[in-house]
């Protein structure tokens, strides 16, 4: 089985806080959060970084500030360096990866360099030019090994040692680890030797704080000193055994001269051995300095009683905390004769904001009965309410998170050896005391436009947006807008804001097709600290193609009496059309008509709203229709008249004028002519106004023949017929004057107003003469017989 190997960084988390914002510490419910004994591998993960950007202004050796895809921010802060200074000063990220050189392999980018050589031996860098060498010439059990290169990928290198027995150098931070692999049992237990080469002047020995005699070895850690005795150049850390079932001890070492040579020795207690269940691996850990926790080791205190440690947590500007994490593992001894329970131990977390409860391996799922370790299960979010009490601000924050241990049993007072905290690994895990804190600057996490698909002649949308993280209120803009809008606010963990916006399309009404879709530029959100969303996405929305309708004519003027018609176009086939009249008249199809009639003196004015339909897209336009009033013709003059006189007609209530038939007129288009007709007529007159409206009058003329006829005999026998002197037409002349004389020239009658009348009266048959005067002075004469 290949043992993993996880390295953590300390990330402190990231919260924010607005300048005059007090703290408090929160009195709610405390925080229960898991733990587990380490039995089973927790399958811990390093924090993903894909597809994260630097900011390098913002690097310093302990921290590494990442823009991740989406707008996410990630601080990574550690105890330990995670950058380190080249040789112009330069911080630069620390890379554990091998690259080849002319005796092996190294791994430089690190303030030391760590080295892989050709003949399979290893090496720490520990100041200048000198070096700590070690797992040179190695045996198992005595015997030579064959250490054939099986593998090499990135800081990692598998080597076969012999059938069943593999090796596997881990390249980390300052730091190379070994990992023995033994798949099945040896005969004669597990005893391991390798040369070491200390660094002239230097002192290598055991590190009396860290360790403990164990079956005449040393338990623990060795390091190496410095020529002047105190300073720590590198530390050779306890060799740690486990097997297939996290069944795990520690080796012992001891260290040897042979042939002036220094020979470090590791042996696995064959007791442990015989319970353990393969693969084993057999793993010391060789580190320099700067990997290891400056705090070192925390002791433990007797219930109630607690020991504290604190990091400090610097929370970068601009963003809204997501997510919280804290790394925190406590260890029980298993060095000397006795072990002390993994459950004896309690502790607690603490922010500014909030604490946890106390928190053990005493029902932890992983089992607390034996010595081990008590974690916390990895990536537990802590943000609620740890950090939650930090709002969102422009400038960075800082707080101390602090981890209080204490035990209920074992020992007496405040110590390491029964349980505590170490900054070292267990059982090839690294649990670092550590937090990190993801957050995002502000963000637009959805956007929406409605309607959509929407009429291509719909010339408003309704924008959606709503906003996240970063530091509120945000300022919201958008090109298609009158004005900005202000949104936003922090509450219960959470910057949140909704932005809805009235836009105003340019360039509408779109119509007949003429575009498939718009492309919606997007919104400018700005956050508190000037900070403007990136990568707002460009959105289109989907048109449906509405109608241009017209009206043919679109204003129609008629007469009274004659029918409004209006033919309705569009560009897209297949519109349909619907009408309403102000006339309250209505209707539908492609050819609007109206039969109303203007029965007033003024012209009629109707409004038709005129609505064509295509694709469920409405076009509105207005058609005028005008009915205008006939005119009233009036025709004056005589209806009767003397045959051979002349009468003038008069025609008003228009403009023009037309007169049929031009019989005995003067003219016939003007509005008075003279008529002379030789014998009775009608005459039409159609009148037309300035608005093209007519309307026909009439008249009759009478022509009377006044033409005067005397008989010559009268026969005044009462037979009716010819019984009196009867001129005719004579009543056209009134005040005629008539004389009648007899053959001697006597008058026998006069009347000075004949009336028709006379009979012959008195006188004899005979011929008579007779003078008639009219009142013309016209006169007429001639003789007159009367036979009675």
């Amino acid at each position: 089985m290949k043992k993993k190997y996880l390295f953590f960084y300390v990330v402190p988390s990231i919260a924010l806080l607005c300048n005059g914002i007090k703290l408090t510490a929160q009195s709610a419910n405390p925080l229960v959060h898991s733990v587990r004994a380490i039995t089973t591998d927790p399958q811990r993960q390093s924090i993903d970084l894909t597809g994260a950007v630097e900011d390098v202004s913002k690097r310093t050796p302990n921290s590494s500030t990442y823009k991740m895809p989406g707008g996410k921010t990630v601080a990574r802060y550690s105890s330990t360096i995670i950058n380190y200074p080249d040789a112009n000063g330069n911080l630069q990220p620390i890379d554990c990866s091998l690259h080849s050189t002319t005796n092996g392999w190294v791994a430089d980018k690190q303030p030391n360099a760590c080295y892989f050589r050709s003949d399979r031996s290893t090496a720490v860098n520990v100041g200048g030019n000198n070096v700590f060498v070690f797992n040179k010439n190695a045996t198992v059990n005595g015997m030579s090994l064959d250490q054939q290169l099986e593998a090499m990928e990135s800081s990692v290198v598998m080597l076969n040692l012999s059938q069943g027995i593999h090796k596997k150098l881990s390249f980390v931070t300052d730091g190379i680890e070994t990992d023995y692999i033994f798949d099945k049992p040896l005969d004669n237990g597990i005893t391991i030797t390798e040369e070491i080469e200390v660094p002239q002047g230097c002192i290598f020995k055991k590190d009396e704080s860290n360790g403990a005699e164990l079956n005449g070895g040393w338990a623990g850690d060795y390091v190496l000193l410095a020529p002047d005795g105190r300073s720590i150049l590198l530390r050779f850390q306890a060799a740690e055994c486990y097997d297939s079932k996290r069944h795990w001890c520690f080796a012992s070492y001891n260290l040897q001269k042979k042939n002036g040579k220094t020979v470090l020795v590791t042996s696995v207690p064959d007791t442990w051995l015989a319970g353990a269940t393969y693969p084993v691996t057999v793993d010391p850990l060789v580190v320099g300095t700067t990997a290891k926790w400056t705090g070192g080791s925390t002791v433990s205190c007797i219930y109630p009683k607690f020991h504290g440690d604190s990091i400090l947590v610097t929370i970068p500007p601009d963003i809204t905390i997501t997510y919280f994490t804290i790394d925190y593992a406590y260890v029980s001894s298993v060095v000397i004769t006795y072990q002390i329970p993994v459950n004896d131990g309690i502790f607690y977390l603490k922010t500014p904001c909030a604490k946890t409860d106390t928190l053990s391996c005493a029902n932890s799922p992983g089992g607390g009965d034996t010595a081990g370790i008590c974690y916390l299960v990895p990536y537990e979010d802590f943000h609620n309410p740890f950090t939650c009490c930090y709002s969102p601000s422009c400038s960075p924050q800082s707080f101390w998170l602090g981890a209080f241990l204490a035990r209920r049993f074992g020992g007496t007072g405040c110590d390491s050896t029964t349980i505590w905290y170490s900054s070292g690994r267990y059982t090839g895990f690294q649990y670092y005391f550590s937090a990190y804190i993801e957050g995002y600057t502000d963000s637009v996490t959805s956007l929406t436009y409605t309607p959509t698909p929407q009429c291509s002649n719909n010339c408003t949308l309704t924008m959606t947006a709503n906003l996240e993280y970063g530091v509120p209120p945000y300022t919201v803009s958008h090109p298609w807008a009158k004005r900005d809008t202000v949104v936003g606010s922090y509450n219960s963990c959470n910057s949140t804001g909704k932005a809805v916006m009235k836009l105003s399309i340019p360039g509408c009404p779109y119509t007949c097709g003429s575009f498939d879709t718009i492309s919606v530029p997007p919104p400018l959100v700005i956050d508190a600290c000037g900070d403007t969303v990136k990568n707002v996405p460009v959105k289109k929305v989907v048109l449906k193609p509405a109608p241009l309708i017209t009206a043919s004519p679109d204003t129609m003027k008629v007469c009274s009496g004659n029918a409004i018609s209006l033919n309705l176009n569009s560009c897209i086939a297949g519109t349909t059309f619907t009408w309403t009249g102000s006339d309250k008249t209505s209707g539908s199809g492609s050819t609007l008509t109206d039969n109303t009639l203007d029965t007033s003196s003024a012209p009629m004015i109707v409004t038709y709203n005129v609505v064509g339909t295509a694709n469920g897209c409405p076009d509105t336009i207005k058609a005028i229709g005008v009915i205008n009033p006939n005119p009233n013709p009036v025709i004056t003059g005589k209806d009767t008249i003397t045959q051979g006189l002349s009468e003038v007609l008069t025609a008003t209530g228009g403009g023009t004028y037309a007169w049929t038939p031009s019989t005995g007129l003067s003219c016939t288009n003007c509005p008075n002519p003279t008529a002379t007709p030789d014998q009775s007529i009608t005459y039409y007159c159609t009148v037309t106004d300035s608005e093209g409206c007519s309307k026909t009058a009439s008249i009759t003329i009478d022509v009377i023949d006044q033409t005067i006829i005397i008989p010559n005999v009268i026969t005044p026998n009462g037979d009716g017929k010819n019984d009196v002197f009867l001129i005719k037409n004579l009543q056209y002349y009134p005040e005629s004057k008539l004389e009648i004389f007899n053959r001697w020239g006597d008058k026998v009658y006069t009347s000075a107003n004949y009336m028709n009348n006379w009979d012959g009266g008195s006188q004899s048959d005979g011929v008579y003469y007779y003078e008639l005067t009219l009142p013309t002075s016209t006169k007429y004469h001639g003789f007159l017989q009367i036979i009675k």
